[in-house]
């Protein structure tokens, strides 16, 4: 245990050193919840609506968030503020809730320890390096910002139970997951079939026994998180907010499962049919709006319901779930359980990224069973950490995420080197050590015999030398570094061309301060802001700029993503810019006013500006100088720079 500790307490470091670095709109969803919680009588945690972030978890991560809520509140009152605190990004809020963050993850710690504590020291320490210095985790919760350590280490906690032959208790701590967030509940099928085959079968009346056991335990666990809310007359609210349907197929950051294929399927054919001349009405809706917008805007394919996704996810459940009932194995249930968060990441409905951690989490578990599983999980976990980039946008984070990745990749390749070295690949997929009652489960040395040991395939390397290259090639915009210096100086001159089209742009500001160019606060907003006023005539930053979407009512967010469902560019502008899923005019129209932290690269905006025509440049004037909040920005904007601006 002590040695497990010291890899925890190197990962601590790294992530305390990570507490200034950018955190996406979770942190301010978190922080509301704090308040939510801290503020209101229960009976209103669902249906308020103060902010957008509106609570949309299950009642235990609510009541969670209502005891961290009480330290929030002793630290810095202004936390947990209903009112005041929206938006509120004080040092002491980013250290509270990082922290407690790096706490939550002790129960990661404990699940590993679990898992670990019966197997030989190699295994051990290789289980160790693959989860505690995951560098998944890292970028989601420590950069990003959520709390998926804390409940993949239930997770963990669970399986070693059912893997110890405990079922009772192995059912129990995934009820309480599925108590903290539903999204879990993809594997359900499978502890279901198995706990039934395993804990509840062998003769009518010790079956009914068991049963009775399991399901009131279950019953008692749900009845704990939801039991207050059907009291108050809550239940369908809490159920609504679980599962908002509307949001559509697909997240704003495309997880890269199934329907990005059938997504580009349809594209393709609405773009060959046009050109064979037929007249295929383009869809209004966005495949990327992921918080407001129309579902499954197909414009060829059927569209897809969450019905359909549900089948689909079931019927891919399938296999393991037959292979569950006829040999319900606790050797074998990590596997299984990774298999249908699988399915439920490749099928399923609105899925985001960072839902493949739940099965690259449990497939490490299960890479030290064998050279095959060591080589699988080699891949996946690569190419899944690569999906998660996007989330991270802003070019400071960028050599960190590349340089967690590399690191990691190195490691992993140096520890499975290690473990399945030649000759050693039979006592790799030998019983692994567990306790006498627990059945084992078994490799296939033959096979793994004939191999000659760990090796790094083509598809890996790919993705790594993607990674290398990027990397490199993030500073590869001379002109957009030499505007950035220029702000600072007073004067942009800059020219820049998409396709066939060239426009030019001249702006000159005079500042009365003196912030470095990249500096959050009301300053660096209003600057940037200047810089985009040129072609945009102050309709757009005002969306960007945190300050504004504080101020605006809410018929006019519904009339700014109104205006962006009409506005015909939307269609021409590229998916994704920089890699930014939501680097687009009809996302920052849609989307940046409730989650305004997510900006635009500089570049960006220009590609956007090149492709828009005068009239409808006109039209985003239009609509700006019709919308009440436009004015007092402007107010705001004047008293910071002087703008003489000249566009031809």
């Amino acid at each position: 245990m002590s040695d497990l500790l010291w890899f925890f307490a190197i990962a601590t470091c790294l992530k305390l050193l990570l507490i200034p670095s950018y955190h996406s709109t979770d942190f301010e969803v978190h922080r509301h919840w704090l308040a939510l919680t801290h503020s209101l009588p229960l009976s209103q945690w669902y249906s308020d609506e103060t902010s957008p972030w509106t609570l949309d978890y299950p009642p235990f991560f609510a009541y969670f968030e209502r005891f961290l809520s009480i330290f929030a509140n002793l630290i810095d009152p202004q936390i947990v503020h209903l009112q005041k605190g929206l938006e509120y990004n004080s040092n002491t809020v980013v250290y509270f809730q990082r922290i407690t963050v790096i706490l939550s993850d002790s129960c990661l710690l404990y699940g590993v320890y679990r898992f670990t504590k019966d197997l030989d020291s190699r295994r051990r320490i290789l289980i160790w390096v693959l989860l505690i210095w995951s560098p998944m985790l890292v970028i989601v919760d420590h950069l990003h910002f959520q709390y998926n350590g804390f409940l993949l280490g239930i997770l963990l906690i669970s399986l070693s139970y059912l893997e110890e032959g405990k079922d009772l208790i192995g059912g129990f701590f995934f009820a309480v997951l599925l108590c903290f967030k539903h999204l879990f509940a993809v594997a359900a099928p499978v502890y279901f079939v198995y706990l039934l085959r395993h804990y509840c079968w062998g003769g009518l009346v010790r079956g009914f026994r068991q049963l009775s056991v399991m399901g009131a335990l279950v019953v008692a666990v749900f009845a704990a998180a939801y039991g207050p809310f059907v009291y108050h007359g809550q239940i369908q609210q809490v159920l609504h907010r679980m599962f908002p349907f509307g949001r559509g197929l697909c997240h704003a950051y495309w997880a890269p499962n199934f329907w990005v294929f059938y997504i580009i399927l349809d594209k393709g054919l609405a773009f060959l049919l046009r050109k064979l001349g037929f007249a295929i009405q383009t869809p209004a809706a966005s495949f990327t709006g992921g918080l407001v917008g129309d579902s499954s805007p197909f414009a060829i394919l059927p569209q897809i319901t969450p019905l359909a996704t549900f089948t689909m996810v079931l019927l891919a459940l399938s296999p393991c779930l037959i292979k569950a009932w006829r040999e319900p194995r606790p050797g074998m249930i990590t596997r299984w359980v990774t298999y249908a968060y699988t399915c439920g990441f490749l099928f399923g409905w609105h899925v985001h990224e960072k839902a493949s951690l739940h099965f690259v989490i449990p497939l490490a578990i299960v890479a030290v069973q064998s050279l095959e599983d060591a080589r699988h999980y080699f891949l996946v976990s690569i190419v899944s950490c690569y999906s998660l980039f996007p989330l991270l946008f802003e070019a400071q984070e960028y050599p960190i995420k590349v340089l967690l990745l590399l690191l990691h990749s190195i490691v992993m390749w140096l520890a499975f080197s290690a473990q399945f070295t030649k000759g050693e690949e039979s006592k790799a997929t030998a019983h692994m050590k567990k306790k006498d009652d627990k059945v084992a489960l078994k490799g296939n040395p033959n096979g793994a015999a004939k191999k000659e040991g760990f090796f790094i395939g083509g598809v890996e390397k790919s993705y790594l030398q993607a990674c290398s290259r990027s990397s490199s090639s993030v500073q590869q915009k001379p002109w957009v570094q030499k505007t950035k210096e220029k702000i600072n100086t007073g004067s942009i001159k800059q020219s820049w061309t998409v396709g066939k089209k060239t426009k030019k742009f001249e702006l000159e500001l005079e500042f009365e301060t003196e912030t470095p160019f990249g500096a959050e606060d009301r300053d660096h907003h209003l600057r940037f802001g200047a810089a985009f006023d040129v072609s945009f005539g102050g309709a757009l930053h005002w969306c960007i700029d945190c300050h504004c979407s504080r101020v605006m009512s809410k018929s006019e967010m519904d009339d700014v993503r109104s205006f962006a469902t009409n506005t015909s560019v939307v269609e021409e502008l590229p998916q994704p810019i920089e890699g930014n899923m939501q680097d687009t005019l009809e996302s920052v129209l849609r989307n940046s006013v409730i989650e305004p932290r997510v900006g635009m690269e500089f570049d960006s905006l220009l590609e956007v500006v090149a492709v828009m025509s005068t009239s409808e440049m006109d039209g985003v004037r239009s609509f700006a100088a019709s919308t009440s909040v436009v004015e007092s920005y402007h107010n705001l904007l004047r008293e910071t720079c002087r703008i003489h601006q000249r566009v031809y």
